[in-house]
């Protein structure tokens, strides 16, 4: 009976474990049911409330997908949906992205389906191709922006990926305005390769394109691979241009631009052409580089041209900084070119060229008063000097010399090429003493050729007559000197200054009389000043004595 017992007991304990079993097993799975129920509820509700949310007579535009190909950053790809709850067919209005950090928003302005509105059907969508630059923004996300009408508008973020081109671009005025250097590189974290295509200065072509490394001319497009860098020189005259402007374009739609900071201004002038009339086969060029231009520049040439269109080229190197002139000695043999127009032009190492200059050469004939004297104590005749020049292709023959055209008494005479002449003019001046007039010279050569040179002065009304060097009776040197001014002088002279000058110009003395001292008319006056003249003792000097008038006399007297 025990035994019984106590199988009875153990049964019942069986029973009620596995009864407690299929409960647990059944409530976990009662559990999990009422989960997923509820999980569902909840998600569908977690959908549809935007749906449910939305006023009535709405587009729910969706952008499902957005691609910026890397290979082709000039354009970007979308597909907008119009989805079937939506409550009619719309139009598109506007596309436009935003980048991150940056506050702009790019419009897209053109479509591969054309203008703006593009219609989108109810339970419809579209693939639409933007046709919009966004190289410079690879690496960045992206946020494309879609608007509709009647619509609550779409977005998508799509993170592109990194592409860039460094660029540097050099304009060096002073090596030369003809041509500039670009270094090319594709970043070494670029994702693709890329193709170099266009170049462009201020929008327009170079002339050629030089790869650096091989010194070599070379075509576009050319590849530029990843972490490669490519140094170019690109042939085009940029004078006149300030911060000009390089565009770098690719293949693959990415463009870079960089200003410069460089300025071509060049003015340069040639200001004088003259011809060596001692010897006719050199001419000396004054050129000026003015304070306008932009750098110093080397003159690596000069040009003549001819008027039939002959050209003679001077080599040259001459460096001229800004705001500079130099003086530039060369040869040409100008001697059988004669009065005729000679144009100049100077080009530098850098590209720049000069303004031209057009001047005519010298006559067949080329001489010149070279001196006119008159003494106050002889008012009956006065000289004149002739000198015909070195480069003079014929003799001279005075035929005449007029005072204040009124033709004096002179002995006709040749000079010939190379020399000159003094010719005495007999006739009385005394009425014109202190008075400015006119010497004319006729002259006649190659048979019956003519020429006449005028020389215009102011006739003298006193001169120094005498020098004397002396010691005072303290023993202290002094000079002496004696001025005359004329009988015939309408005005008396007055004295306020003296000089007296070695034979270089060199000043050895220098005295300014402050009320000045009046000669008068018809006298000889003494002015004495001390001065040591025992230190240039048997030296030539030039004593220099000048009126208020501004007028002066010089005279040369050799120390003792």
């Amino acid at each position: 009976m025990r035994y019984n017992k106590t199988l009875n007991s153990e049964m019942n304990d069986m029973y009620k474990l596995t009864s407690t079993k299929a409960i647990s097993t059944l409530g976990i799975i009662l559990l999990l049911l009422c989960s997923a129920i509820f999980g569902g509820i909840i998600s569908y509700m977690w959908v549809m409330s935007s749906f449910y949310l939305e006023p009535e007579n709405t587009v729910d535009l969706v952008i499902t997908e957005a691609n910026f190909p890397v290979d082709h950053a000039d354009f970007f790809n979308i597909t907008v949906m119009n989805p079937t709850h939506s409550s009619s067919d719309t139009n598109i209005t506007q596309i436009y992205f935003t980048v991150e950090g940056d506050n702009n928003i790019h419009n897209v302005t053109k479509t591969d389906l054309g203008e703006f509105p593009i219609s989108l059907e109810r339970g419809t969508a579209k693939t639409i191709k933007c046709i919009e630059n966004w190289g410079q923004f690879a690496g960045k996300t992206i946020t494309v922006h879609v608007i509709g009408t009647n619509s609550t508008g779409a977005t998508r973020s799509v993170k592109t990926k990194y592409v860039k081109l460094n660029v540097d671009v050099n304009f060096n005025q002073t090596v030369s305005c003809k041509h500039f250097n670009i270094t090319v590189e594709n970043d070494p974290n670029s994702a693709i390769n890329l193709t170099l295509k266009k170049i462009y200065v201020n929008w327009q072509d170079p002339e050629n394109i030089t790869l650096l490394t091989k010194h070599e001319n070379i075509s576009l497009p050319i590849s530029v691979p990843i972490g490669k860098e490519i140094p170019l020189q690109c042939f085009y005259d940029w004078e006149t241009l300030v911060n000009p402007t390089v565009r770098i374009e690719t293949s693959e739609g990415y463009i870079v631009e960089k200003s410069a900071n460089a300025n071509a201004t060049m003015l340069l002038l040639i200001t004088t052409v003259k011809f060596n009339e001692t010897n006719p086969d050199e001419i000396i060029l004054t050129i000026s580089n003015s304070a306008e231009s932009s750098t110093l520049v080397d003159v690596s040439k000069f040009v003549l041209t001819y008027d039939n269109g002959t050209q003679y080229t001077i080599n040259a190197s001459l460096r001229i900084g800004r705001n500079e002139n130099a003086t530039f000695s060369c040869h040409w043999p100008w001697m059988n070119y004669r009065n005729r127009n000679v144009t100049v032009v100077a080009y530098t190492k850098q590209g720049f060229v000069s303004q031209s200059k057009t001047v005519k050469t010298p006559p067949e004939v080329v001489w010149k008063i070279t001196d006119v004297k008159f003494d106050l104590d002889d008012t009956e005749r006065f000289s004149v000097n002739v000198t015909n020049m070195p480069c003079s292709l014929y003799d001279i023959n005075v035929t005449e010399i007029d005072f204040n055209s009124h033709e004096t008494n002179v002995t006709s005479s040749i000079v010939s090429i190379g020399n000159q002449s003094t010719f005495i003019c007999e006739y009385n001046w005394t009425s014109s003493v202190g008075k400015d007039v006119t010497i004319t010279v006729h002259v006649l050569y190659k048979g019956n050729e003519s020429s006449s040179i005028s020389y215009n002065l102011t006739l003298p009304y006193f001169k120094i007559t005498e020098v004397s060097f002396s010691n005072f009776s303290l023993g202290n040197p002094y000079v002496n000197i004696t001025v005359y001014t004329s009988e015939f002088s309408t005005v008396n002279a007055t004295v306020t200054e003296l000089l007296i000058e070695a034979e270089n110009g060199t000043c050895l003395f220098n005295a300014t009389i402050t009320d000045g001292y009046e000669l008068p008319k018809g006298m000889n006056m003494s002015i004495v000043y001390s001065w040591d003249w025992t230190r240039y003792s048997g030296q030539e000097i030039t004593v220099r004595v000048r009126a208020a008038d501004g007028s002066e006399v010089t005279k040369n007297v050799t120390v003792p």
